[in-house]
């Protein structure tokens, strides 16, 4: 499995990439049915609550603080756009899962610390 944001963009461009190292990965194409499962594997993996809304947005939800109805919401899309490259939208959706991870892992340190949850959307 992926572990460095380097990796999971080259794990995420080869899901519609092209022959040219770009990516075509359109709105509800197979591709960006592969790339959505996939985030939802990563999601999982660093132990975040999983969410897809009724029209298909994708959240991984860190319950940082269980009292507070308030979160931070960080994070992009992973459709690209016909011509788009690898890091068309998805650098943003990556990085946010990674940033998420490691603001979750400090918070556990730091029990009570946090003021509002922290959410990875796409």
């Amino acid at each position: 499995m992926p572990g460095t944001l380097h990796d999971l963009i080259a794990t995420f461009a080869r899901l519609g990439g092209t022959p040219d190292g770009g990516v075509r990965r359109l709105t509800a194409s197979p591709e960006d049915g592969a790339a959505r499962d996939l985030l939802a594997v990563e999601i999982r993996r660093r132990g975040l609550r999983l969410h897809v809304d009724p029209i298909g947005n994708m959240f991984g939800v860190a319950k940082l603080a269980p009292a507070s109805n308030e979160a931070v919401i960080v994070g992009s899309h992973l459709d690209s756009q016909p011509t788009g490259g690898r890091y068309d939208g998805a650098y943003g959706v990556l990085a946010g899962l990674l940033a998420v991870e490691a603001v979750a892992a400090r918070a556990a340190a730091q029990p009570g610390a946090a003021k509002r949850s922290l959410v990875l959307g796409n």
